[in-house]
């Protein structure tokens, strides 16, 4: 596996141990939450990157790093929010293999760039999109919103209509 098959993929996680990683861990330990790794300071303990490479790997998601970020290290403000729909105050990210982020999605991380949407589907940064689903002929990655592809020549290409999109 090299680096080229990898990619960072974020989330906010959400307050009341209502993240996957964190629901799954409950079930483990009788909703017992007064073991689950303490998140004062707002940050990742050990423990807790542990718990969450344990519960995506049983997913079939290998997470290869993790780490966070405050939302005042990203220079963003947070608004006082007690509802178990209202982020922790960070954001997490992890590496994962790029054949997983359809994958990981599901569990509402996303890439850090825009999606592409391609002749009407919408492709995740980052994801590979096959050459019948492009331009015809070539194999092509979306980056960020634009379409990166392979060069080769051939007689059936079509230039595909591609938007960038959040």
């Amino acid at each position: 596996m090299t680096d080229s098959d990898k990619i960072w993929v974020k989330t906010d996680p959400k307050q009341c141990y209502s993240n996957p990683w964190e629901q799954d861990w409950k079930e483990t330990h009788n909703n017992d939450t007064s073991a689950y790794p303490d998140k004062k300071p707002i940050n990742i303990e050990p423990e807790e990157e542990e718990i969450i490479k344990q519960y995506f790997n049983k997913t079939g998601i290998n997470v290869y790093q993790l780490y966070s970020q405050t939302y005042q290290e990203q220079g963003k403000s947070q608004v006082a929010c007690r509802a178990c729909s209202c982020p922790q105050g960070y954001t997490l990210y992890i590496l994962i293999q790029k054949n997983d982020l359809l994958k990981v999605s599901q569990f509402g991380f996303v890439t850090s760039g825009k999606n592409c949407l391609i002749n009407g589907e919408k492709f995740l940064d980052g994801q590979t999109v096959p050459a019948e689903k492009a331009d015809g002929c070539n194999e092509c990655i979306c980056k960020n919103g634009v379409l990166g592809c392979t060069k080769k020549m051939c007689a059936n290409y079509r230039k595909p209509t591609v938007i960038p999109v959040d």
